[in-house]
């Protein structure tokens, strides 16, 4: 630890307000209307979802990893899916305890991910440089980052927090020799992973870089006693983690070849060696606009100014970062030159790492970098320049980070699913067109609790599939779905003339009688509106440049982001009902047109309960 200002109450309590204060500026209009829907896309409504499974399981004693909600009739393990119990037990009592609403708890837990991560990354490097305000400044930049800023649609992988607590822990027990130092470092990796399965992995690559630097630089490599703290560390969090690993491993032997993806690595958006090219939008940031112009003044500073013991570590960190978050080859203005390969090549190839198929996942490894570079850069600029003037570099960086004020998506859902919520009846409901990566149905299933034919989770596994590989099932998906996902049931097509009607009575028992369908809901388009009014991409060599250059907070490509995804949600939903047409036509041929007082313009609804009712007859009469 770097000898610094003695931590005070007076200090930890300004702190705290001060992240407070500044995730209410960022974000003030969910302060106001908490209880409301504030972003679209499928992982914004499939977060939401997890709140509500593990709420509902909670209620009626069901396992949590386990669900009959989706993949109906068969239900399906939800081992591989994105339930992050650090958000969603915490939900579970933000719901039972003080009966917030789902819509409400996901508010809550989304801010204070921001105010903890702050505090987090304060608390790191006000460790190592012991200067107050500079580690105030990197826990702003921490916590602020546009990378962490937008992920508004992912409540899963919002939580930050963790991982600089992790690194913390890792140089408290390296300085000092109390085992409370092990536990706390312990307790903080344990609730790492219980956030996202990735952050072990990120926590372990970023304190091996930080441990081993300090190690080579003072002979402890074969220091026996610090690496059986660390190895009793890691036992420790091992088996606080064993409750929700160990339903994961079970999994994954039984899994099979379902869910893999068509190509090992995912680009959602490539991070390349100039910048950045966000998912969806044909433009390029550079890496002044992605990490901020300040922090990359101050970063600069560091690297000229700056010798001190310590901040070479993180110089280590950002670079491995920085090369790892290129992918497997290296990207440079949007061109893929696959024949130079670049480290992140080799992880495909190693266990465990071959997991993370996402490059920009990386990033977190280079900002937790340049959280270090900017508490050192910063200590020393303070020493030269007083603290009047360190200060106010931070409303210049805040200013600078603030990302896109967020505005409430008010969505207009077909009456029938009101309708459902006030049936106390149990049944399945087919949702058209079938997907496997529409998270907005299962955002509707938290209306309507009934369960679903199909679902979104982000390991699809073979027995949740058969009752989707029926021919009517195939017959219902869309012709053309550009899920990259391997294994998934395949688009059958018909000839809808030669039907005869004992092959559509035999379907209509299939989805009534032995998926127990009361509705069937076709969505044409989103149940929200979606202008691209203003989304034109830049054209000119000066709009390429404003996009490529200019600050995050004015950046016209920033601004346009929330809309760009309202878009590109209404355009998922449009061209999926567009190779939709054959399972619209089979739907009226089974049981005539849809019934318009259940739907809108933007859905159509089938009620299938005059059949149940029909067949029960039937049966009855026998």
């Amino acid at each position: 630890m770097t000898e610094g200002q003695r931590l005070t109450t007076t200090e930890v309590l300004l702190v705290v307000l001060g992240f407070l204060g500044l995730t209410a500026l960022y974000w003030w209009p969910m302060l106001m209307d908490p209880d409301q829907v504030w972003a679209v896309g499928r992982d914004f409504f499939q977060n939401t979802w997890n709140l509500w499974w593990v709420d509902t399981a909670y209620e009626s004693n069901q396992a949590y990893y386990e669900t009959d909600r989706l993949f109906a009739p068969t239900g399906t393990s939800l081992a591989f899916h994105t339930i992050s119990f650090a958000n969603s037990m915490p939900g579970l009592l933000l719901q039972q305890s003080l009966g917030l609403s789902l819509g409400l708890t996901h508010t809550v837990l989304f801010l204070s991910a921001f105010v903890l991560s702050g505090i987090g990354g304060w608390a790191l490097v006000r460790y190592l440089t012991g200067a107050p305000i500079a580690a105030f400044a990197a826990g702003v930049f921490f916590t602020f980052n546009p990378y962490h800023t937008m992920m508004i649609t992912q409540l899963n992988n919002v939580q930050f927090q963790w991982m600089p607590l992790v690194l913390l822990g890792l140089m408290l027990m390296y300085d000092r020799k109390g085992w409370w130092s092990v536990a706390f470092t312990a307790v903080m990796l344990a609730l790492a992973g219980y956030t996202d399965w990735y952050q072990p992995i990120f926590c372990a690559m970023a304190g091996g870089v930080l441990l081993l630097v300090r190690m080579l630089k003072d002979k402890r490599v074969r220091d026996g006693k610090l690496w059986t703290r660390i190895t009793v560390m890691g036992g420790l969090a091992g088996v606080m983690m064993a409750p929700g690993a160990m339903p994961l491993f079970e999994a994954m032997g039984a899994a099979g070849g379902s869910g893999e993806l068509e190509e090992p690595v995912r680009y959602v958006g490539e991070t390349q060696l100039l910048g950045m090219s966000p998912n969806g939008m044909r433009a390029h940031f550079f890496w002044p606009v992605v990490v901020g112009w300040s922090t990359c003044l101050i970063a600069l500073y560091t690297m000229f100014r700056v010798r001190a013991e310590g901040v070479g570590r993180f110089w280590w960190l950002f670079g491995i970062g920085f090369l790892l978050l290129q992918g497997p080859y290296l990207v440079i203005l949007n061109q893929h030159l696959d024949y130079i390969p670049m480290p992140m090549a080799i992880f495909q190839h190693i266990p465990v790492l071959d997991m993370i198929r996402v490059p920009h996942r990386f990033l977190i490894l280079m900002i937790l970098g340049l959280t270090g570079l900017i508490g050192y850069g910063l200590r020393e600029f303070q020493i030269q320049r007083g603290k009047f003037a360190t200060f106010l570099i931070i409303p210049i960086m805040a200013l600078e980070l603030q990302p896109p004020q967020p505005k409430p998506v008010a969505l207009r859902e077909a009456p029938v699913y009101s309708l459902m919520a006030s049936d106390p009846a149990d049944y399945a409901v087919l949702e058209l067109p079938i997907d496997y990566r529409d998270g907005y149905t299962m955002w509707l299933q938290t209306i309507h609790g009934k369960k679903l034919l199909a679902g979104y989770t982000s390991h699809i596994l073979p027995d949740a599939l058969p009752a989707l590989q029926t021919d009517l099932m195939r017959a219902l998906h869309p012709s053309v779905s550009n899920t990259d996902v391997l294994g998934l049931p395949e688009h059958l097509a018909v000839n809808l003339e030669e039907l005869t009607e004992g092959q559509l009575e035999e379907w209509r028992r299939e989805l009534v009688i032995d998926k127990d369908v009361r509705f069937a809901v076709l969505h044409r388009r989103a149940d929200f509106s979606a202008s691209s009014a203003g989304l034109n991409p830049p054209a000119t060599s000066v709009q390429k440049l404003k996009f490529a250059f200019m600050p995050y907070r004015f950046n016209p490509g920033v601004q346009m982001a929330p809309q760009l995804r309202k878009v590109a949600a209404n355009k998922f939903f449009e061209d999926l009902a567009a190779n939709s047409t054959q399972a619209r036509a089979l739907m009226v041929l089974m049981f005539g047109e849809p019934v318009l007082e259940l739907g809108t313009t933007a859905a159509e609804v089938w009620d299938l309960r005059p059949w149940t009712d029909r067949y029960a007859a039937e049966n009855k009469a026998e």
